[in-house]
């Protein structure tokens, strides 16, 4: 999904994270909950920093960034929540954009697993570290 619209990419990656879609899902079509996150003392495009922020606003809410690391050619924890034991879990990945007026556009990490596969020898689905970005065979060996 590309927003081109505004700067506000974060909150529609979480509010895609929260609500879903099941038909049409690379269209923005989330103004009509946009309400129910609390921006007070946000801005936007929104900072690493302000998302603790963001956190407590919002107390059922937990939120890692991750980012692509080009030296590894793997991901790195940006922002890793410190309210692990919340009822939402939100993974987003930061994309870094070259000579635009917005650096920052995130996205939903819809599936970690498939995110992290390749960094493992496993072919199934992966257990993911979200601390550590690294991938486990079993939920056994995560825990």
């Amino acid at each position: 999904m590309i927003n081109k619209y505004d700067n506000k990419s974060f909150i529609w990656s979480v509010l895609l994270a929260l609500y879903p879609a099941t038909l049409n899902t690379g269209r923005i079509h989330y103004a009509k909950y946009e309400n129910t996150l609390n921006v007070d003392g946000l801005q936007f495009p929104m900072l690493i920093k302000l998302i603790l922020k963001c956190e407590e606003n919002d107390p059922s809410i937990s939120i890692n960034v991750l980012c692509v690391d080009t030296g590894s050619k793997g991901l790195c924890a940006v922002y890793n929540s410190l309210h692990r034991d919340r009822i939402t879990y939100v993974n987003l990945l930061l994309l870094e954009a070259e000579n635009t007026s917005n650096p920052h556009h995130y996205v939903w990490i819809k599936n970690m697993s498939a995110l992290a596969r390749h960094r493992s020898k496993h072919t199934r689905k992966v257990h993911e570290c979200n601390s550590w970005v690294h991938p486990f065979s079993s939920q056994q060996c995560l825990d």
